[in-house]
């Protein structure tokens, strides 16, 4: 496999390379810059106490801890295992998302519901300084529930039917370009499709797609988009 001899740390990436750029937009992934930058440092914005003076300051990252991910992600597969065996249960069904497919290019909605600010001090050449810590007390996935990927059990989604109408968010902007959600508009009349996930234990796959098979047979959701025949085998 052929190697750029130029990068050859994260650093030199962001140093050596031409990058797409746009204005933030709420919930959608940031420009490829900032993601790398905040692979090796992360900011921090703080106000002196004496004096209300703002400070900007990054700090390196210098170690990649995944530890916690490692835990949360077994304590989620003991909660899953239990909730099965309790209740006798060959796989949970949950629709893939409960927010319709956002407009492109848009916010989406908000994954903070309700947050906590905390103060923290921190000292700074002998100076104290104030931090605000956001904590987040009610969060929700803005597309699609995590269960499945935060797990690592497998799911299968299938069609489910279609939605009547959708509630799209107007957008605000800010000075430097960017979007955010602002207050809900409609309801609009469209039809967006929907679908629902058959999740197993480890390993379930086999039963999983005789389930979803199962349950397209029974209720046949699928509709063929209008510039498309049907599949091959549907009626």
């Amino acid at each position: 496999m052929a190697s750029d001899q130029n990068i050859r740390s994260v650093a030199d990436l962001i140093a050596k390379s031409t990058f797409y750029n746009h204005a933030p937009i709420a919930g959608v992934t940031a420009v490829p810059k900032g993601r790398l930058e905040d692979l090796v440092a992360r900011t921090e914005r703080l106000t002196r106490k004496s004096d209300g003076s703002p400070l900007v300051r990054k700090l390196a990252n210098t170690a990649l801890d995944i530890s916690g991910w490692h835990a949360n992600r077994t304590v989620l597969q003991m909660l899953v295992n239990k909730v099965m065996a309790d209740n006798k249960l060959d796989a949970l069904v949950y629709p893939t998302k409960t927010v319709l497919a956002p407009r492109l290019g848009e916010p989406v909605e908000p994954i903070n519901l309700k947050t906590v600010q905390d103060k923290v001090t921190v000292v700074v050449n002998g100076e104290e300084y104030e931090r605000t810590v956001e904590r987040v007390t009610d969060l929700r996935a803005p597309l699609t529930p995590r269960l499945s990927p935060n797990s690592g059990y497998p799911t299968i989604a299938v069609p489910a039917g279609f939605a009547s109408e959708v509630y799209d968010r107007a957008v605000v902007r800010g000075p430097d370009g960017s979007k955010r959600a602002g207050d809900f508009l409609g309801p609009k009349a469209v039809e967006l499709p929907v679908s629902i996930d058959f999740l197993g234990r480890a390993f379930s796959e086999p039963l999983l797609i005789r389930i979803a098979a199962g349950y397209e047979a029974a209720t046949r959701q699928r509709r063929p988009p209008k510039d498309f025949g049907p599949v091959a085998g549907e009626p």
